[in-house]
């Protein structure tokens, strides 16, 4: 049994330290055909020689800090110059027994929702839905009575705020508190 475990050691040692040497001098080839590049052992008409580092291959125990600072990097934004107002609502304006409320919102330049840029109002840092079909109009239903705050914003498909509007404090009064 000692005899056995030794060979089966001695053959284990062989395979790993051999077998990256019988890789590394097994010759690849590269081969781009329409914008498609293929890799291969076999070398074909308009193939073209790639040398292999037995190195380069090996999963590396060298520390990198590539992907720390991914998160905090972000492309540069195109259009940071939105014109964003709130046009129906005035600051400061009161309600008197509304049942719903329509905001319509004016951005210049136009955002583009095929980049994935969006409309969207903030009532007491909530978000409301725009309407159906639309794309600048929000409609406020059931508002209570009180203070609140309005403010539209453009962003894009990551959430980045490209541009907002100025808050808006508008108050609703009602004549009676079960209303």
């Amino acid at each position: 049994m000692n005899k056995k475990f030794s060979c089966y050691c001695i053959l284990c040692v062989w395979y790993i330290l051999g077998c990256p040497a019988v890789v590394a001098e097994k010759n690849m080839y590269k081969n781009s055909i329409d914008g498609v590049t293929i890799f291969s052992d076999r070398q074909t008409e308009h193939a073209e020689p790639i040398m292999l580092d037995s190195k380069k291959n090996l999963i590396s125990t060298e520390p990198t800090n590539f992907y720390s600072n991914i998160e905090s990097q972000s492309p540069p934004i195109s259009n940071t110059n939105y014109n964003i107002k709130i046009l129906n609502v005035s600051d400061e304006q009161t309600f008197r027994n509304i049942q719903k409320l329509e905001v319509r919102v004016s951005v210049t330049p136009t955002f583009r929702f095929e980049l994935g840029q969006n409309l969207r109002l903030l009532v007491n840092k909530k978000k409301v839905p725009l309407d159906n079909g639309s794309s600048n109009l929000f409609t406020l239903t059931d508002i209570v009575r009180g203070k609140h705050e309005l403010k539209a914003q453009v962003i894009d498909f990551e959430g980045r705020l490209l541009g907002e509007s100025k808050n808006l404090t508008i108050y609703v009064h009602k004549h009676s508190i079960l209303q």
